[in-house]
């Protein structure tokens, strides 16, 4: 997937919000819904990541479709945090059970890992999310996120460590 890098040669030195709202809205909207999994909820993340801008103004950025990817992922991590991974229609329930084509175990298998994805910090479900769920290499991780490639590798492994260690210790209670 090619990434967008925005040159800012504009007169006055910055590229308008319509510019940036028209190049990375889609990517926004994907970034939140991959996370989320609600195409309304989604939406508000992206309104909220392009609303942030209107209110403190439009940062320097050398990556913008890292700065966006990045601002997009943190919103919906605090949206997923602060419904503790519940829907609010009016009342709060459950989410529906995990889809799975197997069995009942995969599915409990697949909702410890979400549990215990949004007790990781944002950095670590970033990288984990950028390398296993959409695919990215470690390279593209790097210039996505405006990092070396070594310390991407590095944040990785630390990543999968944090990930085991609290993994581990759920299975143990239970």
């Amino acid at each position: 997937m090619p990434v967008t890098t925005i040159k800012y040669s504009t007169e006055a030195g910055r590229v308008s919000l319509e510019t940036l709202y028209s190049l990375h809205k889609d990517l926004v909207f994907r970034t939140a819904y991959s996370v989320i999994g609600n195409k309304f909820d989604a939406e508000d993340v992206r309104q909220s990541v392009f609303m942030k801008l209107v209110q403190y103004g439009i940062p320097d950025m050398s990556n913008s479709a890292g700065y966006f990817y990045t601002a997009a992922l943190h919103e919906a991590l605090k949206l997923v945090r602060t419904r503790g991974r519940y829907c609010i229609d009016g009342e709060d329930k459950p989410p529906p059970e995990p889809s799975t084509d197997g069995s009942p175990f995969e599915a409990r298998m697949l909702e410890e890992l979400l549990d215990a994805m949004a007790r990781l910090e944002d950095r670590d479900v970033e990288l984990l999310v950028l390398f296993y769920q959409k695919g990215h290499t470690d390279a593209e991780i790097a210039m996505l996120t405006d990092r070396t490639r070594g310390v991407i590798r590095a944040a990785l492994v630390r990543a999968r460590y944090r990930l085991q260690k609290i993994l581990g210790s759920e299975g143990e209670r239970q």
